[in-house]
């Protein structure tokens, strides 16, 4: 199972210290695997400088035909070229992949479109990646909560922590797209800016929350990589007792 991305305050305020000033958030839902290999093979492809003829690899790109591997490898050539002609064909594609060559293309179109736009500006702007994407200036997270009691959350507490987190996200411009709540947790989808600490966040809401009566552990899991199935979100309670 894909563990999720936990982090103590000091890792996160190290963290998003660190970013850059000029980002592009990729918002595509691209599982983190696809991703890894994607840049890879662009890193690989920048060392190796392979470049090959634009007209080439539009004759093979649209062949349905031509296997999906050597599609992978026109796109990232196509990609790792300072133009908007190359970026014109990746975008066609992407608005028409092949099966299973959706996410390939998304990539794809992100990295073109970053290295045109560092092009045509004196400011250099990087990717800013994860499985869940994002929006805007914003990735998405997913964050559970645990109730404290085996009870579960009686309907004071859910109005309690919807109140709570809608408060805490007015003040940092985030967004809330999903709140569930079942017998011993509650989840949260949402949209968080890049530079603030998502486990900052929770953890401030969490001690809101706790002053109505402590019905929140002080653990909880936060992950801009998937969404958790139940069985995941058990076993990862389980492991952390």
């Amino acid at each position: 199972m894909e563990q999720p991305i936990e982090y103590n305050n000091q890792d996160a305020i190290d963290f998003f210290s660190q970013l850059p000033e000029n980002f592009i958030v990729f918002e595509e839902q691209v599982d983190v695997q696809s991703q890894l290999e994607y840049f890879e093979s662009s890193k690989k492809c920048r060392e190796e400088k392979q470049k090959t003829e634009i007209s080439e690899n539009i004759k093979f790109l649209f062949q349905p035909n031509v296997t999906i591997e050597v599609k992978k490898d026109i796109l990232v050539n196509l990609a790792s070229q300072e133009n908007i002609e190359s970026f014109r064909i990746i975008e066609k594609y992407k608005n028409n992949p092949d099966p299973g060559m959706k996410d390939w293309a998304a990539l794809a179109f992100i990295e073109s479109k970053t290295l045109i736009e560092n092009s045509l500006t004196d400011e250099s702007y990087v990717i800013i990646s994860s499985g869940l994407g994002g929006k805007g200036s914003c990735l998405r997270f997913f964050v559970v909560l645990f109730c404290s009691n085996e009870i579960g959350f009686s309907e004071t507490h859910q109005k309690i922590v919807k109140t709570e987190t809608e408060i805490k996200f007015s003040e940092y411009t985030a967004e809330i797209e999903e709140v569930d709540f079942n017998d011993i947790y509650c989840s949260v989808t949402c949209l968080i800016p890049v530079k603030t600490p998502a486990h900052l966040m929770f953890r401030s809401i969490i001690d809101e929350c706790n002053e109505y009566g402590n019905f929140l552990k002080t653990n909880f899991i936060v992950t801009n990589i998937k969404k958790l199935t139940w069985e995941e979100i058990f076993q990862l309670k389980e492991e952390n007792k």
